[in-house]
């Protein structure tokens, strides 16, 4: 079986997001149970490599670098490249991997509006949505309202054209169904996590603590990417609010964030460790 996997983020096969590692493990698995993968992505060149048992495409648009830049600024996109899924030569130029697929998955729900109901109604073919974090833009403070209308807008528009719709909880299947999505068609599937290697991690304690500074120090630990507006509200929150209080009423803690962050939150209580090698041992030495 050939199956394609959308994704409107540049960097999605990088792992050091939880959407990057989520993303690569899936191509990896499919292509391990032997499927013929193919990943596609925008980028400012087209390319195509092949990265372990799948492929991996990159393809630009119409759009010229500079407007999208200015584009990207304009609408408050972290990544210029994602505006690529909206235009029409970009769809033109992936058509023969679409049409060659067996299933067609999408990640990034908003950015499906114009490929999906193209691939589904016109080249025929079944589109899986996988939808984490259901209508984020109504939940997030860092977007301005016409964004909002529009994300929801083309949220919904493309739920109602998929053919299948993974969600991560049967809260979100709540949600989706509320909205006039049909039942039939969305299958709650949890987010996995590696047990065996967080629960076999070799690491030695004091040597990590040592590292950031942290021998004395109870330790909270927040993972996540920054670049996604709910977790830059999470860690703006601990830094204004969390972290102040716990420290008032519990001595020595310090609260540890990993993960990509654009600029550090200037806080005494805060140690942004930017992105890691190995996540199970920073969770290894946390308290919380």
């Amino acid at each position: 079986m050939q199956i394609c996997i959308l994704s409107s983020f540049e960097d999605s096969l990088s792992r050091d997001t939880g959407y990057s590692v989520r993303i690569y493990n899936l191509a990896k698995g499919l292509a391990e149970l032997g499927n013929k993968v193919h990943v596609i992505l925008p980028g400012f060149d087209n390319s195509t490599e092949k990265m372990n048992q799948f492929f991996v495409h990159k393809f630009n648009g119409f759009l010229p670098k500079k407007l999208l830049h200015f584009l990207a600024k304009l609408l408050g996109i972290a990544k210029p490249t994602t505006l690529y899924f909206y235009d029409p030569f970009f769809v033109f130029k992936i058509r023969k991997l679409i049409y060659g697929a067996n299933i067609v998955q999408i990640e990034q729900q908003t950015a499906g509006v114009l490929i999906v109901p193209v691939t589904v109604k016109i080249w025929k073919k079944p589109v899986v949505v996988d939808c984490h974090d259901v209508f984020q833009s109504l939940n997030v403070e860092h977007t301005f309202k016409f964004r909002r209308v529009l994300e929801t807008f083309f949220e919904i528009f493309v739920y109602k054209s998929a053919s299948l719709i993974l969600a991560v909880s049967e809260k979100e299947k709540k949600i989706l169904t509320s909205c006039g999505i049909m039942e039939e068609k969305i299958k709650v599937t949890p987010n996995g996590v590696d047990t065996e290697g967080f629960a076999n991690s070799a690491t030695n304690l004091a040597k990590v603590k040592r590292k950031y500074g942290l021998d004395n120090y109870r330790i909270v630990v927040f993972v996540g990417n920054m670049e996604y507006l709910p977790n830059l509200e999470a860690v703006e929150l601990i830094a204004t609010k969390i972290a102040p209080t716990v420290c008032k009423e519990v001595d020595n803690v310090k609260f540890l964030i990993v993960g990509r962050y654009v600029k550090a939150i200037n806080s005494p209580n805060l140690i942004f460790t930017g992105t890691v090698k190995d996540v199970a041992e920073l969770l290894a030495i946390s308290d919380v």
